[in-house]
């Protein structure tokens, strides 16, 4: 078989897992269990190397090379992050909880001022 179907494969294998995690993470549905995903990235990662072993030309290494750096970096990427989701934490739809807070005049603000009432709160993390 020739390499360039391996690139071809090993692309593709890693752009629609990319696409599928990016679709996900726009739905807020981050999966618990992500090895399907890893898996995927961590082949075509593999796969794009065998064809850069094997193969020549740029039909070859391009599509290969993308998907060596892209399923390498996202499996890493992937397996140091700490975003795990505590398992009391509110999800999309829940209730709002009780809860004071300053706002942006240092005006205090609680939260239950807002029942029935439609409202996007958005909430800043500092990086110091």
């Amino acid at each position: 078989m020739p390499s360039s179907v391996f690139a071809i494969a090993a692309f593709a294998l890693v752009g629609g897992a990319t696409a599928l995690w990016f679709r996900r993470v726009r739905r807020v549905d981050i999966p618990a269990n992500r090895i399907v995903f890893v898996a995927a990235w961590a082949g075509g990662a593999a796969l794009g190397a065998v064809a850069i072993a094997s193969g020549s030309g740029w039909t070859t290494y391009l599509p290969a090379g993308l998907a060596l750096v892209a399923g390498a970096v996202l499996t890493v990427l992937v397996g140091i992050s700490r975003q795990i989701a505590a398992p009391d934490a509110i999800a999309t739809g829940d209730a709002m909880p009780d809860f004071e807070a300053i706002d942006e005049r240092g005006a205090r603000f609680v939260s239950s001022r807002l029942a029935g009432k439609p409202a996007l709160i958005k909430f800043f993390r500092g990086h110091w």
